[in-house]
């Protein structure tokens, strides 16, 4: 490692008093809050939320908090500490990062995203969200959120020399009739570096902290036939697709002929949810309908 690089990052462990402190006087009460609020949101806000933004990923989330040293220990060191610890922790391992970033702002800060490459000798983590911000739970818009994480990493978080590569993910803009299993999912993945890695798809929802989030093994999109729950809509031939046991939203029902359209329309007559066996439809990345096997709901 040369010199220069040894001036930024001093250590990748933290002793152990160092490290309970973080964990129990920082760290404990700023996620106790998150959650906490989450929960309120959730009972309140649920039903009127759509997802407007998904996250392909390869499911190896990680949370990454940041504090000033002097936090921790009370001198008046100007390193940062960036303890980085898994969403799952019985698979996979916490660690640290003691650096000196100088033009980064003061305070403690909460990101989460998900780590690529993590084998090798240069593993990246690519940011999806800033949680905490110097003293408070963010309560504002993703959109905003996700500007504000692009802020941060531009003030030098961008490059811990040749230990981790952080910058931001990938996120991609979908409306509710979109379906975010479409040809946008090939694109990313024909151009994503860490394309081999993707197996899960994250959705975010737009408005305040109600962003929190479901997943979708993109492997079960892959699957030939599946029963799912079909809801009518104010457009004819237009039915959602949700996963029954997630409950997740899968896109638009395929309408494949006019005998198709109306089958459809004989069984959602009467009711506006129906359960059916699907078949994935893999040239238009869409679930399409079998006849057999309705419940109507």
């Amino acid at each position: 490692m040369s010199k220069a690089k040894q001036n930024n990052f001093l250590t990748n462990s933290s002793t152990f008093s160092e490290s309970h402190f973080l964990k129990s006087k920082l760290l404990k009460p700023i996620l106790e809050s998150y959650n906490k609020l989450i929960a309120i949101y959730k009972s309140t806000f649920v039903d009127q939320m759509n997802f407007v933004r998904f996250i392909p990923n390869n499911g190896n989330k990680y949370y990454l908090f940041i504090t000033d040293k002097s936090n921790v220990t009370n001198d008046r060191s100007n390193y940062k500490i960036m303890y980085f610890f898994p969403e799952n922790c019985e698979t996979q391992n916490d660690f640290f990062i003691e650096t000196e970033l100088n033009h980064f702002e003061k305070g403690s800060f909460l990101l989460e995203g998900y780590i690529y490459n993590q084998t090798t000798d240069e593993p990246t983590f690519l940011v999806t969200d800033l949680l905490y911000y110097k003293s408070q739970i963010l309560d504002c818009d993703y959109t905003l959120r996700l500007k504000m994480c692009f802020d941060l990493i531009r003030t030098g978080i961008y490059h811990i020399n040749c230990f981790l590569n952080i910058n931001i993910h990938p996120t991609f803009k979908c409306h509710l009739n979109l379906d975010p299993h479409s040809p946008l999912l090939s694109v990313f993945k024909n151009n994503f570096l860490f394309a081999k890695e993707i197996n899960s798809i994250e959705y975010v929802q737009e408005r305040c902290i109600t962003t929190k989030t479901r997943k979708s093994e993109i492997k079960e999109f892959q699957n030939n036939i599946s029963k799912k729950r079909v809801e009518k809509t104010k457009y004819s031939d237009t039915y959602k697709v949700f996963n029954l046991e997630t409950g997740d939203a899968e896109g638009i029902l395929y309408i494949k002929t006019l005998d198709d359209s109306k089958s459809m329309r004989e069984l959602t007559r009467n009711h506006d949810s129906i359960i059916i066996e699907c078949r994935f439809n893999k040239q238009f990345s869409k679930w399409s309908g079998v006849v057999s096997g309705l419940t109507g709901l």
